[in-house]
């Protein structure tokens, strides 16, 4: 129980500074926690697939949720830019 909120609080703070550090400003809070939970598994996974260590050994949210915080900022990032990168080449293709 408590592991899911704790996610769940994490994606919120994790979606909002990823989307301050890349200027979206008008952003739903269901649309952060989203955000914030791709990211978070996309980054974390990745860094698990890679064998990094955590950013921050012995950190309780670490022990805790399993994840790291800048790995979940990573993979906001990278969801993000994926999905702009989408979104433009869909335009694109319909202003031709």
């Amino acid at each position: 129980m408590y592991g899911c909120l704790v996610h769940i609080m994490v994606a919120a703070i994790v979606g909002w500074a990823t989307q301050r550090l890349l200027g979206y400003r008008e952003i739903d809070f269901l649309t952060t926690i989203g955000v914030g939970l791709v990211g978070s598994y996309l980054g974390n996974g990745i860094a698990r697939w890679l064998n990094l260590p955590y950013a921050f050994p012995g950190d309780t949210l670490q022990r805790w949720a399993g994840m790291s915080i800048p790995y979940s900022i990573l993979g906001c990032i990278i969801f993000i830019s994926a999905i702009n990168l989408i979104l433009r080449r869909s335009n694109n293709k319909e202003g031709s």
